[in-house]
């Protein structure tokens, strides 16, 4: 074999080698790229989702106002059946407790959450459990939803920025 072959052959695997490098670096930077940013369609799921949930929780609530004649508070240790003595409430815990308490016969059974793991629903009551509002807060603050929430505070929940609410 003669040097000047010699040196195409490695001028070959030089350029093969840096096209393989230069791929895989750029396959790499789209890869993480792609994996950090949320994707629009993802948000604009999740925020559909939470106005759905919180539309489903209204219709459980007023399954609840039709049979006790108020919306939930916190259950007391020893509820009166079928419904418990109203206190006020404040939080999303609290209505779950209320809504899916077996002994009360509602029939609710499951109450959801948002679908972030650190995110979380809102609600509340007004004195003597007459209204409530529940809150979520959307991850795109252009949600066109927003223009319908309710505004300012309600019943203890601040309904104000991207935080979708409804009575």
């Amino acid at each position: 074999m003669t040097s000047w072959g010699f040196l195409s052959n490695r001028k070959i695997l030089f350029i093969v080698a840096a096209a393989l490098l230069l791929g895989g670096v750029i396959f790499f930077l789209h890869h993480a790229q792609v994996n950090s940013a949320p994707i629009p369609s993802d948000i604009a799921s999740r925020d559909a989702k939470r106005i759905n949930d919180l539309q489903q929780v209204q219709q459980d609530l007023q399954t609840y106002f039709n049979r006790c004649g108020y919306y939930p508070g916190p259950a007391p240790l020893a509820p009166p059946a079928p419904c418990p003595a109203w206190s006020q409430a404040h939080g999303w815990p609290s209505l779950i407790v209320a809504l899916t308490d077996a002994g009360s016969g509602f029939g609710i059974r499951t109450v959801p959450n948002d679908p972030v793991a650190d995110g979380s629903y809102f609600y509340g009551t007004s004195a003597g459990g007459k209204s409530y509002t529940l809150g979520a807060v959307l991850e795109d603050p252009t949600n066109p939803n927003l223009a319908q929430s309710v505004h300012g505070v309600a019943d203890g929940i601040n309904c104000g920025g991207s935080t979708y609410c409804v009575q």
